[in-house]
């Protein structure tokens, strides 16, 4: 995760709150596609309401990528699973998140379980 160590250089140099969330929203996307579905609901749900504090849209180019991201998280994790994440997500703060973001990040990948249909 090159682009990752990158990213995260970047939020520890003291970037702008709109360029942290950002940042957090690329790194939601990763997750997403590398199958990290409840750390990526997480940082998604956080970017989400720093967003909406700062009352600043997603980028019409983004929406393709962050909806396909989302659809990815609520398949993997289900419906009550991706509320919980996402839920939790909402309820972060961004400075602890980011500080936080170099060990999570290292943790090993666990897969996320999947729904019980039984």
């Amino acid at each position: 995760m090159g682009k990752t160590r990158l990213a995260l250089e970047r939020v520890r140099r003291g970037e702008s709150r709109p360029d942290t969330v950002e940042v957090l929203e690329c790194l939601g996307w990763a997750l997403a596609a590398a199958g990290q579905a409840r750390k990526a609901a997480r940082l998604l749900a956080l970017a989400e309401r720093e967003r909406e504090d700062m009352g600043i849209v997603l980028p019409p180019v983004d929406r393709p990528r962050h909806e396909g991201a989302l659809e990815a998280v609520r398949e993997a994790l289900g419906e009550e699973g991706f509320a919980a994440a996402w839920a939790e997500g909402q309820s972060r703060d961004l400075e602890t998140t980011v500080q936080g973001l170099p060990a999570e990040l290292e943790e090993p990948p666990h897969p996320d379980p999947l729904p019980f249909h039984g």
